[in-house]
């Protein structure tokens, strides 16, 4: 069995490990197969850090230059499928795709739907058009507003792509909902990270500068992250409001330490790399109880990092994956809706607190933006970030290791797995 993977997500912790899982669950089943992983134009130091070191693995990174790369080609080769063939790029990948049984599209965000992602479609238009099986595998959808003739072209190929898939896997429940409007036929799912939980040893260097008694704090810079937040909070205002609550947490656990490791990684500039807003968190918190670990930490050592802590904070998707993972309590930021359909599927609302009100002042206050540094209420915090923080203090008391939610979340992806593997099974004895 050959498997092609199109669409892997980079730069994010939590994409490496939904990445490594889904291949070590493909080795397993598939132990004669062979695996090529696809990227294009790609950092080769960013496919260096999603490597799976086995023989049976080739990934394959194709130069490409932004002449075959921008948006329009994208649209106008989607438009006019003919013209691929006069595309070296489109060709090299249709030659890949031809070669496989099955094309995997890789578990990750919305790229069909809310992100618009050309790219993405036009990688799934390809392994559509080669006439080889196709799965589009763990990832969300939607929504699909058409609101522009773009829009309007884009969500028609995702329709199209989405209904001739030959497996389609769906993770949250909004997702759900949207296909089932659409009338599309799929398999549930949560994220693939949980098919696996990696058992390594944390790096020497690593565990004496977090010690063993630690709480896991996973900020996130929000501003370009989070649609609730883009153009509705400044810089000033996230920093500080994660800077107020690692203080807060450091009094009221005074033995312990608050740990931040960063999910991003290769990042070209502030708002795509974790480890310099948190080091920013940590110089305006100014306690060398507050350890910020390198980001170039793998995937796994994160969540041995996760296992060993008391609990986590997370205001990232992944890092309530891997504190679910490896039975941590944990207490959800919460943003958008992805983490709150995981947690609905597991029945684990209560671990959830809302910071989107937190990021706007109240009715009568000036917004932290328009506070000139060194005015008295420059460092002073709205109303509603105290009482999240407040809340997030409350959670974080309350909560135990909740085996039963590990246990729901491994079977039900374990579950869409092995409904996969039957699906591969049976089109190869169909062949």
């Amino acid at each position: 069995m050959r498997f092609l993977l199109i669409n892997q997500p980079m730069f994010n912790r939590g994409d490496e490990s939904t990445h490594k899982a889904l291949v070590y669950a493909l080795l397993q089943h598939f132990p004669d197969c062979s695996i090529e992983v696809l990227f294009t134009g790609r950092p080769q130091e960013a496919v260096d850090e999603c490597r799976v070191d086995d023989p049976r693995l080739t990934y394959t990174n194709l130069p490409v230059t932004e002449r075959y790369l921008n948006t329009y080609l994208r649209r106008l080769f989607l438009n006019m499928r003919f013209m691929w063939l006069f595309n070296p790029v489109a060709r090299a990948i249709a030659r890949r795709c031809r070669n496989a049984d099955w094309i995997i599209s890789s578990p990750g965000d919305k790229s069909l739907g809310a992100r618009y992602d050309w790219d993405h479609l036009f990688f799934v238009s390809i392994a559509e058009y080669a006439g080889r099986h196709v799965a589009y595998y763990g990832r969300s959808i939607g929504p699909f507003p058409e609101d522009s003739f773009f829009h309007k072209r884009f969500n028609r190929l995702s329709r199209r792509v989405l209904k001739r898939a030959d497996f389609l896997s769906l993770r949250d429940p909004e997702s759900c909902r949207i296909a089932d409007g659409m009338g599309l036929s799929y398999v549930p799912t949560l994220d693939t990270s949980f098919l696996y939980t990696p058992m390594v040893q944390i790096p020497q260097e690593v565990s004496d500068s977090i010690g063993e008694d630690y709480i896991v704090l996973v900020p996130n810079y929000l501003i370009e992250n989070a649609r609730d937040f883009e153009g509705k909070s400044t810089p000033l205002q996230v920093k500080l409001f994660f800077a107020e609550l690692t203080r807060r947490i450091l009094e009221q656990f005074p033995s312990s330490r608050v740990v931040m490791p960063p999910q991003l990684f290769c990042g070209r500039d502030y708002a795509s790399t974790d480890l310099d807003f948190f080091k920013d968190i940590a110089s305006d918190v100014a306690d060398d109880r507050v350890v910020v670990l390198p980001d170039t930490l793998s995937s796994e050592c994160h969540q041995a990092v996760i296992a060993g802590a008391k609990c986590v904070v997370g205001a990232r998707y992944h890092s309530i994956v891997f504190a679910i993972n490896n039975d941590v309590p944990f207490v959800t930021l919460n943003y958008e809706n992805r983490i709150l359909g995981m947690l609905e599927t597991l029945g684990k609302q209560d671990r959830v607190v809302d910071i989107t009100l937190a990021r706007e002042p109240p009715r009568g206050r000036r917004p932290v933006a328009e506070v000139r540094v060194g005015e008295p209420d420059a460092s002073a915090l709205t109303f509603e970030a105290e009482v999240a923080i407040a809340r997030i203090l409350d959670r974080m008391q309350r909560f135990a290791p909740d085996e039963e939610a590990r246990r729901k979340a491994k079977d039900f992806t374990a579950k869409c797995f092995d409904s996969f593997v039957e699906v591969v099974k049976a089109s190869s004895q169909s062949r």
